[in-house]
């Protein structure tokens, strides 16, 4: 098993039958008028692929927001187990999880990563986002 993709959404739920609505997808910036300060609410999606010898596993999906001084401000983790296999599936299985984050602490200005890993291993995608000072006025 491994993570296929992994992606930031300004917002993003998951649909019982495992699609998933994302809206503004990609890298965001928050501005701030001081620090700290905090950003209100982002998603990670991340969509985790099973091959045939993955049937009986599950795997814990991990992920870590770290502000620019390498400290974490906020993780959190899911679950994440094989879907039935189906005679007509040729490309493999799929489940995507969408981890919602609230209230994220944001000591500095600068540049937040969210590690995303699987079962320890690190994805090697680029997830993040900025968070900067508003200008005066």
């Amino acid at each position: 098993m491994q993570i296929d993709f992994a992606f930031l959404a300004d917002s993003a739920t998951q649909r019982p039958d495992g699609r998933v609505d994302a809206l503004a997808i990609g890298p965001f910036t928050a501005t701030q008028g001081r620090f700290p300060a905090s950003v209100l609410h982002f998603a990670v999606v991340a969509r985790v692929g099973f091959t045939q010898e993955d049937r009986d596993r599950a795997g814990t999906l991990h992920v870590r927001v770290v502000a620019p001084d390498g400290a974490t401000v906020a993780e959190q983790q899911s679950a994440v187990e094989a879907p039935p296999i189906f005679v007509a599936e040729t490309e493999g299985r799929r489940r995507t999880r969408v981890l919602n984050f609230y209230n994220v602490p944001l000591p500095a200005p600068g540049t937040y990563v969210c590690n995303v890993a699987l079962n320890g291993d690190q994805f090697d995608g680029d997830v993040h986002f900025e968070a900067n000072l508003a200008p005066a006025v």
